[in-house]
């Protein structure tokens, strides 16, 4: 009975420091997602398998979060994610929509997207969602989803979403949908205004509108809210281009890439479009290529613009090889930064359809996405964009609660002392018990050495422990999805419990 006790009282332990060091890697390879920094933790939502439109369709995989509270390698943190409330049920699986992040309320918001509904047994197809606008609060640690009213608002897929914290609202701009014709998909559009939701899910349109179809027409692009906090970017992407009308009288599209000398800008204040060409004299050796599906971050030390990534609209000839600029918004000017990357076959390289998160001042997460056509990863790699170098080794991000700024060059908050002290102490407790369990073990062995006992031939266990994971194929760094290994395995990690008999 005391050996069961004690085998019981080891397995409690063990278990609780299991917990402490608990894990995980997303089950599939994702691109066309989203993700956001709310205090310590990246969040991110959906996605799909590839470029060929194969979602991820599994519920349980489509929401990951990624604590940063503490210093750590970058290895050990392509598997410290943890999954949270999936949300969305009623919407189904959706990619390419838009997702912010609304730092003072602790949320983000999710806009759009492509939905695949899947019914056992049927074909998946895509069909119109109902309520496409959603906040995602975290507050709590259980966090809370909440669809708001979307009134006139149109599901919109390929766009961006901006927030403005001097306004308190988000910004919707860009994209492409299908107007609802009784519940059903009807011709295709491409929004000419700005639509904006407040935090009360107040929806209000610009004044001011694009041309309808032209260059200023953006979709596949990515935005950023500029250095004065009053205007937002939106570069490259792709632009439609009416060629006919159909039988049924729909217009059909072509579509060319933006000019990436050619940046489109939206001031919140005025609620004003305007398009600014750069000058090139002729020379544009500075003017990056075309792109689409890359992403753009503001520099918060700079205060220029980086884009990463892209592809060109051949997405099997791969992403560009050019895969990292800044812009100056000052002079509007553009640099090349590949060259002082390290060789491409280290960190991410050249992708597209991943996500872009900053941490800190210098830390930039690039997040899953795509190596080439149908490839995408499940890796994430951080860049460090004061000297455009791949990090082995991220600090942990402290926030101040009294300071909105967050800074992962800060001291240590009351909060973060506390909670160490407070590890410190159960980690103290745990391996006293530990010592303790095996003395007392250590001195019954003695014991029953000088008075031996019987045992009998049944007394004896065995442990077992067969595996199986995913199939994927890895280079040390980046797992890209086996799409073989999916049919055989559908992504499930299957490991058959341990036999263990007790001494009970």
């Amino acid at each position: 009975m005391h050996r069961c006790r004690s085998s019981i009282l080891l397995s409690l332990i063990i278990s609780i420091l299991a917990l402490g060091v608990k894990g995980d890697q997303p089950s599939y390879p994702r691109t066309g997602h989203g993700c956001v920094l709310l205090k310590t933790t990246i969040y991110c939502y959906g996605g799909t398998y590839g470029e060929g439109g194969d979602p991820v369709y599994y519920e349980d995989d489509r929401s990951y979060a990624l604590d940063l509270s503490q210093e750590k390698s970058v290895k050990e943190l392509n598997t410290s994610w943890t999954k949270f409330s999936g949300g969305r049920e009623d919407i189904g699986i959706t990619w390419y929509f838009a997702m912010v992040a609304i730092p003072e309320q602790n949320s983000f918001v999710i806009d759009g997207g492509q939905r695949l509904n899947i019914l056992a047994g049927t074909t998946p197809s895509n069909e119109p969602i109902t309520e496409y606008t959603d906040i995602y609060n975290t507050t709590g640690g259980n966090g809370v989803w909440l669809s708001l009213p979307v009134g006139d608002h149109q599901q919109v897929y390929h766009h961006t979403a901006v927030y403005s914290p001097t306004t308190k609202r988000v910004y919707l701009g860009g994209g492409q949908g299908r107007l609802l014709v009784n519940g059903k998909e009807g011709a295709m559009f491409f929004p000419s205004k700005m639509s904006i939701v407040d935090l009360n899910g107040q929806w209000t349109t610009s004044s001011n509108q694009l041309m309808t179809i032209n260059s200023d027409t953006r979709l596949h692009h990515a935005a950023a809210l500029g250095p004065d906090g009053n205007t937002i970017y939106y570069i490259g992407g792709i632009y439609p281009n009416e060629t006919a009308t159909s039988a049924t009288g729909e217009a059909t599209f072509n579509f060319s890439m933006v000019d990436m000398a050619s940046i489109l800008t939206y001031n919140i204040n005025d609620a004003q479009w305007k398009s600014v060409y750069i000058n090139t004299n002729g020379d544009r050796s500075s003017i990056p290529v075309g792109r689409m599906d890359h992403t753009v971050t503001l520099h918060p030390t700079t205060k220029e613009l980086i884009v990463y990534g892209g592809v060109d609209m051949g997405a099997y000839q791969g992403p560009l090889r050019d895969y990292v600029y800044t812009l100056d918004t000052t002079t509007m000017t553009w640099k090349n930064q590949t060259p002082n990357m390290p060789d491409i076959t280290t960190g991410a390289g050249p992708r597209f359809g991943h996500a872009a998160v900053l941490a800190g001042n210098h830390s930039l997460f690039i997040i899953f996405g795509s190596v080439a056509f149908d490839r995408p990863t499940v890796d994430i790699n951080v860049l460090n964009i004061n000297d455009w170098t791949w990090m082995d080794t991220v600090p942990a991000i402290v926030v101040n609660e009294n300071d909105d700024d967050d800074d992962d060059t800060k001291g240590v908050s009351t909060g973060t002392i506390v909670g160490a002290v407070i590890g410190s102490i159960v980690g103290v407790a745990i391996l006293v018990g530990v010592i303790v369990f095996f003395l007392i073990r250590r001195r019954k062995r003695n014991y029953y050495t000088e008075k031996p006992m019987a045992v009998d031939d049944d007394d004896v266990y065995n442990n077992s422990n067969d595996g199986m994971t995913a199939a994927g194929i890895s280079d040390g760094t980046t797992t890209v999805y086996d799409p073989v290994g999916k049919r055989s395995t559908h992504g499930q990690n299957l490991t058959s419990g341990k036999n263990t008999h007790f001494f009970c």
